[in-house]
């Protein structure tokens, strides 16, 4: 559990972030980095393999 002012400040952190999505001001990048195999190749999928819905 972790409280209602926790909580709060949370609500008000998520809050700006989607309004900050939505007015293009931030964006996330993402990296994934992986060690690949000898020959250069590497294992990992281009797509998630789990169903997504």
């Amino acid at each position: 559990m972790v409280g209602e002012p926790k909580a709060r400040l949370w609500g008000l952190y998520m809050a700006g972030c989607a309004y900050n999505f939505e007015m293009n001001n931030i964006q996330i990048h993402q990296y994934l980095c992986i060690k690949p195999n000898r020959d250069g190749t590497d294992n990992y999928p281009l797509r998630p393999w789990w169903p997504l819905h």
